[in-house]
């Protein structure tokens, strides 16, 4: 555990406002509350709030809460030291040396494992010859940017890296967890990565957290990647991350995005460090949104083969979905940016990426490819096509430029396409403010607060709970009175963890804030979030909170009527005048 004055002295100089409106532009809505869109899911209308008062941020629409560490946990996809080192960095604030917990060292201890596996991987590769070759001879690659990238070569062994591993001290346990080693026929254990070249995968604190390998030789598969672990996951890790977010310019937040390592080394050794690449997969809205965390602008240069520009079309809709303005690198005549440098140069390839067509001018290109406009019927379905894609651009200036542009080359009347669209518009804009009013009334719901397993419980309880949380939470002076009138034993609901949270803080003279929950795990995080949220501009005096308290003891008394019908003469009769004592009350 941290020092309670750490934690103090990091939550007093990391304001929420100030490190969410970094990641997210936000309005003010009155008082001490901003509104904007959610960085979490998509959305039109914003229902993301950021409340000063309290230092937490909730969002109605897809029900994430918490506070600034919390918050920088999920945009920035960190654990809790993870977050806190952002935070206090940030802040210029030194993290005091603490005891790890298990899980702490775990992750730790497979932060050193692959470290020490790119060490290894990177010596191998300078004595095996073959390799070097491939790397130097047959890719082109040269000797400082094979340092830059620490790649490496897995010798053709199937112990030599877990042999090496354990005799620096790493147990066969952290290296089964790393996902450097795996389980074999009769308890035996193997290294993952043989006769490879190996590339490191760095967060974005230049921390090896997994690795890609490419067979040397024939082989499948042709690229192997490290499974995910309690330090990677391969949906949310992005290659060469870490050189490309320190090499964006302030005033000029581009990154260049690729299909493989290589195509970034490449890149890279051109002169262009702002690249990154997905590992093996398609892209996916948990990359989209890191992304979105440093850039602005994203030029898409994927294969230009028949997949690869399948691929484009649908990482263009990821990549708008999360805010991101997207282009689209024309490699005509070459396979990938690899060859497309390695054959016309980087000067060639700078003037690509400054010619980089907007997204919307690939997708019509695109859809004006698959119809023959010179027929009649072919014109009304590429028209049909068109005017659905037209009709999700959010800029009425862009809608009208390409509605002219297109009208105009297949001579047809504008204002009959442009009266189509506004039509889609419309429609669209409806079903899409039903379905957000429909899932924000969803997650308001008592049933949805506290999930099925509770639905039983009345609301009136539910919001006696919450009020008496709210209330305390706003004013600790009512600690007492809450300890004397309303033990936790009343609460009916898993609300009770929340309460007995902030009774137990109190008892031991700690401030309340709800930083003291983070680590607590993200749900009782994000219920007291959603308590703070939805009773912002409520707090209740001693007569309130007591009304709230007889309303919990009144639950109590209750019974199921399978519990009465249980119940001896004896218990009934006494349940009985407990029910016709109170009612006297």
């Amino acid at each position: 555990m941290l020092p309670n004055s750490f934690l103090e002295q990091l939550k007093d100089s990391s304001p929420i406002e100030g490190v969410v409106s970094s990641y997210v532009e936000l309005k003010p809505i009155g008082g001490s509350k901003q509104i904007g869109l959610c960085p979490f899911h998509a959305e039109k209308s914003p229902s993301f709030v950021v409340y000063s008062s309290t230092q937490s941020f909730y969002c109605f629409g897809c029900r994430t809460g918490g506070d600034v560490i919390s918050f920088i946990k999920k945009i920035e996809n960190l654990d809790y030291m993870g977050a806190l080192k952002v935070l206090a960095n940030r802040a210029g604030i030194a993290i005091p040396a603490v005891e790890q917990t298990d899980s702490s060292n775990l992750n730790a201890a497979i932060l050193r494992a692959n470290k020490e596996a790119a060490k290894f991987f990177h010596e191998t590769l300078k004595k095996t010859d073959r390799a070097m070759d491939y790397l130097q001879r047959e890719r082109g690659i040269r000797p400082e940017i094979i340092k830059k990238f620490g790649l490496g070569f897995s010798p053709e062994s199937w112990d030599a890296l877990g042999q090496h591993l354990r005799n620096l001290g790493f147990s066969t346990k952290e290296l089964l967890e790393s996902k450097l080693l795996a389980k074999g026929k009769n308890n035996s254990v193997y290294d993952v990565f043989r006769n490879r070249i190996m590339f490191p995968i760095m967060n974005s604190r230049f921390e090896v957290i997994a690795f890609g390998g490419r067979v040397l030789n024939e082989g499948q598969p042709k690229y192997l990647n490290s499974y995910d672990s309690p330090v990677f996951k391969k949906s949310n890790s992005l290659f060469n991350i870490n050189l490309a977010k320190n090499n964006l310019a302030k005033n000029n937040k581009q990154i260049i995005l690729v299909e493989g390592y290589l195509d970034v080394i490449s890149v890279v050794q051109a002169g262009f460090e702002n690249v990154v690449a997905t590992l093996g997969v398609a892209l996916t809205t948990n990359q989209a949104k890191l992304l979105s965390v440093y850039a602005d602008v994203v030029i898409l240069a994927y294969d230009s083969d028949k997949a690869g520009q399948a691929a484009t079309l649908k990482a263009i809709d990821i990549l708008e979905i999360a805010g991101i303005d997207v282009k689209v690198l024309d490699l005509s005549g070459c396979k990938d940016p690899d060859e497309y440098i390695k054959k016309r140069g980087a000067i060639r390839f700078k003037d690509a990426i400054f010619s980089s067509v907007a997204a919307l001018d690939f997708k019509l290109n695109k859809l004006k490819s698959e119809f023959d406009v010179d027929t009649t019927s072919g014109k009304a379905s590429f028209l049909k096509a068109a005017t659905e894609l037209l009709s999700n651009v959010q800029s009425k200036i862009s809608r009208e430029v390409y509605l002219s542009k297109i009208c105009s080359e297949l001579n047809v009347d504008k204002q009959a396409i442009a009266s189509h669209v506004g039509n889609l518009i419309k429609t669209r804009i409806k079903k899409g403010v039903q379905k957000e009013q429909k899932d924000i009334r969803r997650n308001l719901t008592a049933k949805s607060q506290i999930g099925q397993s509770q639905a039983k419980v009345p609301v009136n309880c539910i919001k006696s709970e919450e009020l008496i949380i709210r209330s305390l939470y706003g004013n600790p002076d009512l600690f007492e009175m809450l300890k004397a009138n309303c033990p936790p034993e009343i609460f009916v609901s898993p609300n009770k963890e929340i309460y007995v949270l902030l009774l137990d803080r109190l008892e031991k003279g700690l401030q309340l804030h709800i930083s003291c929950i983070t680590e607590k795990g993200s749900a009782t995080l994000a219920r007291l979030s959603e308590i703070l949220a939805q009773n912002f501009d409520l707090q209740l005096d001693r007569n309130g909170i007591l009304e709230c308290v007889e309303t919990l003891q009144k639950q109590k008394r209750k019974k199921e009527a399978a519990d009465i019908l249980k119940m001896n003469a004896e218990e009934l009769r006494k349940y009985m005048n407990d029910i016709s004592n109170y009612k006297k009350c």
